[in-house]
């Protein structure tokens, strides 16, 4: 939807959209139950060639020329290079906490929430051993995580979680 004009644009997906997330200049469409990751161009409503991502697939994050989705199967995050052209990459994250619900980018690291509650920033350069950054604990489920303007929030009543 145009926000000036409020005219709405409709284009065809062949697939579920269970989450969006617009960044990188891209709208990103997640098919959690296809398994199926779709790069659309928002001026055009034109979509790329859907990428196969595995796992009991929850949300989603778009920054840093990746889209990072969270797979609680695997208590893991999938690290898929924005332009497509590689195999995603498996960042662990089950040493921090059980079952990862929720993700957002901030400043070149991921903010995880988890199901137990925990909120943690983590620097993923090595994917096979990421480096925590910080953890907090927000409340019972952090099940959503939003960044902006230097304030994470993470949790089901939306309770602040400051480094």
């Amino acid at each position: 939807m145009d926000p000036t004009t409020s005219e709405v644009t409709a284009f065809p997906l062949h697939q579920s959209a269970d989450v969006m997330s617009f960044g990188d200049g891209s709208l990103w469409v997640l098919d959690t139950a296809g398994g199926l990751l779709t790069r659309v161009d928002p001026g055009t409503g034109r979509s790329h060639p859907s990428f196969p991502v595995s796992g009991n697939l929850q949300a989603m994050a778009v920054g840093g020329g990746s889209v990072w989705v969270v797979d609680t199967a695997g208590n893991q995050i999938w690290q898929v290079p924005g332009d497509l052209s590689s195999p995603a990459t498996a960042v662990p994250v089950g040493q921090i906490a059980a079952s990862p619900g929720s993700i957002a980018y901030d400043d070149w690291a991921i903010v995880v929430g988890f199901r137990d509650g925990t909120v943690a920033k983590i620097n993923p350069d090595d994917p096979t051993s990421p480096a925590v950054i910080w953890t907090q604990k927000v409340g019972k489920n952090a099940s959503s995580s939003a960044i902006g303007d230097g304030h994470r929030v993470g949790g089901r009543r939306s309770e602040l979680a400051s480094p």
